[in-house]
Formats: structure tokens, sequence, C-alpha cells
């Protein structure tokens, strides 16, 4: 059952509480990062192990991609064959992997000593209604998404600072996603810090999500933002902040996002903790 991972962790760990395993595809990871943070925000939880794990480097698995025509091709091995944003991008390579974020309420974080790496701001999700295997290439559904999450929050869009792209590899969701931060952010659109780790990681499937947003908010601590591995010629129809090279730099607010087979969008805001006084 799709929950059996989610009840052996609890069995394992002896938690109490909620137990919740939302699929969405490859959103999946922020998806649940997004619905962990609503059990705190209504007072069901105090604190929520939440993320995701997948282990799909299955030749069926594999070889579905292939006929979809997805899955790139052999660019001289798998660690230089996913290119998000490349004008010569041919698709994604499969991985595998898992990421974890411990949520939870301010008071609680302070009654534990816990060392806070980022305050969650917002977040949501949203369907795309293109097709099953299909998107949205002009941006209007994922931009809406983004733009009710970023003003919703409350805070300026000037001060997002860093995207955490879903960035595939493939033509349809990387023009997607392009066009969606353009509407979101306007002319910062080619200067925002934007990334994508797929050219490093694989695509994660399942665990996409709360891997990829691990990584945003490791940037907020660090004040980096990574570097989009492969990537040699910024395809010109997707004009985004993506560098070959990881920047420093402040970070004070990232957006990470997630698409998913099925129409399934997503995204979270996270800002540097508060300066604690003294």
């Amino acid at each position: 059952l799709p929950d059996a991972a989610a009840r052996a962790v609890v069995a394992d760990l002896g938690l109490g509480g909620p137990v919740s395993c939302p699929v969405a595809a490859c959103a999946t990871g922020l998806v649940a990062i997004v619905r962990g943070a609503e059990l705190i925000a209504h007072g069901d939880c105090d604190v929520v192990l939440a993320g995701s794990g997948d282990a799909s480097l299955l030749d069926n698995v594999v070889t579905s991609f292939r006929r979809l025509g997805v899955h790139a091709s052999d660019m001289g091995g798998a660690a230089a064959s996913c290119r998000p944003f490349d004008v010569g991008r041919t698709g994604f390579v499969v991985g595998e992997g898992a990421g974890v974020l411990v949520l939870e309420s301010a008071e609680h974080a302070a009654r534990r000593g816990a060392e806070v790496l980022a305050e969650y701001r917002g977040g949501g999700r949203a369907a795309d209604v293109s097709g099953l295997m299909q998107i949205d290439e002009t941006g209007a559904s994922l931009a809406g998404l983004l733009s009710r999450v970023v003003d919703g929050s409350g805070i300026d869009r000037d001060t997002v600072d860093h995207v955490q792209l879903h960035g595939t590899g493939t033509g349809p969701n990387d023009r997607c996603e392009a066009r969606a931060v353009e509407r979101v952010f306007g002319e910062r659109v080619a200067t925002l810090g934007c990334s994508a780790v797929k050219g490093a990681v694989g695509h994660l499937l399942g665990a996409a999500g709360s891997v990829e947003t691990a990584f945003g908010v490791l940037s907020l601590r660090d004040g980096v933002v990574p570097g989009t591995a492969n990537l040699r010629q910024l395809d010109p129809e997707c004009a985004v902040g993506v560098s070959l090279e990881s920047r420093r730099r402040p970070v004070r607010c990232v957006l990470a996002v997630s698409l998913g087979f099925g129409g399934h969008l997503a995204a979270g805001l996270f800002t540097a903790p508060p300066v604690s006084p003294g």
C-alpha cells in the first residue's frame, strides 16, 4: 500500500499523532512538507517529520520513461546526460534517494534549543489540467500558484533571492517553469538566483520534492545558490537565472517548486530564521 513506508517509520520510531501519506507523483515530497506545516499551523501537531523517498532504478520504470520520450539520451554517461535548461537537453536520468525535514512550531523549537535552519512562510498546491502527461507550457497555471504562495505570505517578491526549480531537463517542463518564473518576477528573471539539481543527483521521482526543498533550505544557511550541473548553453526559451557554477550570495528567501505527472503542482516559501537577540 502507498502508506506502507510511512507506517513502518512510525512503528520503528514509536511516533504518535497523525500519519499521512500524500501521493502526488514527482511533487509528493514538497506536498508532504506543505501538509506537515499545515498540521502545525492548525494546532494538530507541535513537530512533524515530513519528506519522501523513492527507489525506482528498475528496468520497467526506466523503460517506461524511455518509451514516453522523457528519459535522457546517453550523452557521456549518467552523470552528464541530464541537462536542465540547456539548449541540447534530452530529458532526465532516474535516480534514487530520500529527504526528510523536521518541521516544528517556533515554541517547540525554542524549548528544545533547536538549530533553526529556515522559517516556513507559506506553501500551496494546484492542478494543471492540461492532461495526464502534458503540461501548460505557457506557465500560466504554475505562475498562478507561485503568485498566490508569495503574495499570500506577505513577502515582497523582490525579497525572493533563490528559486529551487523542478528542472527535469525536458523541453515542456523547462519552458513551463521558465515562463512561470518570468510571469511572477518580471525583469528580475535573468538575474534571479535559480537552480535545478537533477543534473547532479538525477530525477528522484517521489523523493525529488523533499530533497530539492532541502537544497533550498541549505542555500539559506550557507548563502549559496547551487549550480545547475551539465548546463553548457542556456536555451533562449528558458531565460531564467541558472548557472553551471554555484554562486555565493546572500539568500534571504527561497521559493521551492515541484511538478508531477498528472498535473500536480506544489510550491513552498522559506526565509532565513530570525536573528536571536544577543
